[in-house]
């Protein structure tokens, strides 16, 4: 995650979120391994549903990404010269 010094773009503050879901993924999938029965899968319950908010927020940049068609690239692609 970055530290903002300034007011945050929406695209930042969703690939900040998307980073926390990732880390509470990796910490839940953790918990869980350690588990048994229904605690178990109470926590794996869990990893599927950060899960599915992460795709929400992936679904969102590239929703956000489409709105920019005259934004600058993030990524250029070299060209090739002759």
């Amino acid at each position: 995650m970055h530290t903002h010094h300034s007011t945050p773009t929406l695209q930042q503050l969703l690939y900040d979120a998307e980073e926390l879901l990732r880390c509470a993924k990796a910490t839940a999938y953790e918990s869980a391994d350690t588990l048994h029965g229904s605690q178990r899968d109470h926590a794996f319950a869990a990893v599927h549903l950060i899960e599915m908010a992460r795709e929400k927020l992936n679904t969102a940049l590239h929703v956000e990404n489409a709105y920019k068609p005259f934004a600058t690239p993030t990524v250029s692609i070299p060209t090739q010269t002759r």
